[in-house]
């Protein structure tokens, strides 16, 4: 069995019913035409059938090969007609369309628009230099219920390439198929250029835009798809185990349109994988326009082994991204920015989690590069991994975090955040827990002017400090730093915080079950706490911040206050 032939059978489902919706309007005059290479049939070659018939005929073509002698095996000649798959009980017999590795399968490039399309149809075998397996140019055929594989472009759109068009693709599959070019193939699977076409239910796996030396030569983009200058919307589709050298899963170039914005829905960017940048998504635009992602997954994706690969699951570059109700997890990049990399970027995300992302260097989660600024609303950034700052990394950038977590993060320097060169940070109603440097700032890692703003905010449990501060600023109001290994406020040279007031800074938590001035934590307040108590007043910093111990009413004093505390709690705990 023939791997077109193979892969034939298993995407075929509710098809009468989509075509039969996109055949709606069609003339009453309508013929039906058919074709048959093996059994008597009105034609035995498709392309005859085509051009004995008019605007609105339909043509069933049953099981069988079918192949060309011109530049494609199909032509449609702006007719607009409907060519359909006939399938009989056996479920391996299909129609296929073979391009015989010499010519492209569907040629439509003559105005077709209305009421003509494709459906249960196997594109398979073909070359070209653009659009292999299907090329569609100022026409909008519909594909339904189509698998288009192994086909090869040697320019862009190796399954399939749409140029200004509206095309529907609906329940497709799209594998096998590849673009290359030294000079830098886009679209292994699928290549959009223009247009507003509507892609629903449909598989993009195992496609590849391939170059001839990724680090030298032009790269390739978009290995599962590309699309540039269009409006596309993604619903309900699957893009995994794709490949380029950026964009490994999608390559999308923005276009100016102020009453549309490109967006998948309801879809799944997997297992896809870039040398550079984007292993799932890399996005861009010359005018910074927005593309958004609502209800998606982007997971399991890698950028490498290229040692600067940066946004393992997405890259977003001199654009918006709008994420809402989505997820980005297990995520791997070489350089930075496991889940996502912003660079010169605006990102706006509501309702997320960035979770399980791996960056060699920085940005486990999330990586703001270039002058970026992120907005990021009830999101859980959790269980990320990365050199410095695992759960956000941010220099020459803006982070806008309200009313979500932050936690149990691992970095060796800036576990939950790192702030760099100028990184800021406004937090509101954030909780910064359980996360782990193994050097320096397990909550928060400030350096080198940079800013850092927390309201209404908790900075607990997190081990390696709760915020080290260098060369930069921490600003706090209504929040509780408390119960942080080893320090919960670390300012190093040049470091400073400011106290706005109803703050709490102790190495116990308010409404903890906690004992007050059990400092040897014995279960018993005594003289040997007395004895402590004394020797951190005395020395408080030695290395390790132990006035935090005897600040024991949480306002950043070591006073008589605290000893009074001490003294009325003398006495076995309770």
């Amino acid at each position: 069995m023939s791997p077109a032939v193979k892969w034939g059978f298993c995407r075929i489902n509710n098809i009468a019913l989509s075509v039969s919706i996109f055949c709606l309007g069609g003339a009453a005059s309508a013929a039906t035409l058919t074709v048959d290479d093996d059994a008597p049939a009105d034609f035995t070659r498709i392309q005859d059938a085509v051009d004995a018939a008019s605007d609105g005929d339909v043509i069933y073509v049953k099981p069988g090969i079918y192949t060309g002698t011109g530049d494609s095996v199909v032509d449609t000649h702006g007719k607009a007609v409907w060519i359909k798959g006939m399938h009989g009980r056996d479920p391996f017999q299909k129609v296929v369309l073979d391009g015989q590795r010499r010519r492209r399968v569907i040629n439509c490039v003559r105005g077709e628009k209305d009421r003509m399309g494709f459906a249960n149809l196997v594109i398979t075998n073909g070359r070209a230099d653009y659009g292999a397996g299907v090329y569609v140019r100022d026409s909008s055929p519909a594909f339904v219920g189509c698998t288009v594989v192994e086909n090869t472009a040697s320019v862009c759109g190796g399954g399939i390439y749409l140029y200004d068009s509206d095309s529907h693709v609906v329940d497709c599959l799209i594998t096998g198929n590849n673009a290359q070019s030294k000079n830098g193939s886009i679209g292994g699977g699928l290549s959009i250029t223009g247009g507003r076409p509507i892609i629903t239910n449909t598989e993009i796996t195992d496609n590849h835009a391939l170059a001839g030396n990724a680090k030298t030569e032009t790269p390739s983009r978009g290995g599962g798809l590309s699309s540039q200058d269009a409006l596309p919307t993604f619903d309900r589709c699957h893009i995994a185990d794709n490949s380029a050298d950026e964009g490994g899963g999608v390559y999308y170039r923005l276009r100016e349109d102020d009453s549309f914005k490109p967006k998948f829905l309801e879809s799944t960017i997997h297992g896809n994988t870039a040398w550079r940048r984007g292993g799932g998504l890399y996005v861009t635009s010359s005018v910074g326009y927005s593309l958004m992602l609502e209800k998606c997954t982007v997971t399991s994706n890698k950028v490498g082994p290229y040692q600067l690969g940066f946004g393992g699951g997405l890259f977003v570059d001199s654009c918006s991204l709008l994420l809402k109700n989505s997820n980005v997890d297990l995520n791997i990049a070489s350089g930075g920015g496991g889940g996502i990399t912003l660079s010169d970027a605006v990102m706006s995300t509501t309702d997320c989690t960035i979770t399980a992302n791996d960056a060699n260097r920085m940005g486990g989660g999330l990586m703001l590069a270039e002058g970026s600024w992120a907005t990021i609303t009830g999101t859980t950034i959790d269980s990320n991994y990365a050199h410095a700052g695992a759960g956000i990394f941010a220099t020459q950038s803006r982070v806008i975090f309200h009313d979500g977590t932050i936690s149990k993060n691992y970095a060796v320097h800036g576990g939950g955040i790192f702030l760099f060169y100028a990184g800021d940070l406004e937090a509101r109603g954030a909780m910064i827990t359980g996360n782990h440097a193994h050097y320096s700032g397990g909550g928060l890692r400030a350096m080198y002017d940079s800013h850092g703003d927390f309201q209404d905010c908790q900075v607990r449990d997190n081990t390696g400090a709760g915020m080290i501060v260098d060369h930069s600023e921490v600003t706090l109001e209504n929040t509780s730093v408390c119960n942080n290994m080893s320090n919960n406020l670390w300012m190093e040279e040049g470091g400073s915080w400011t106290d706005l007031g109803g703050n709490w800074v102790s190495m116990y938590c308010q409404g903890s079950d906690w004992c007050p001035g059990d400092l040897n934590s014995d279960g018993v307040v005594d003289n040997a706490d007395v004895q402590l108590w004394i020797g951190y007043y005395l020395n408080p910093y030695d290395g390790h911040n132990h006035h935090i111990l005897a600040d024991l009413n949480g306002d950043n004093q070591v006073d008589g206050e605290d000893y009074m505390i001490l003294l009325d709690n003398f006495g076995p705990c309770d």
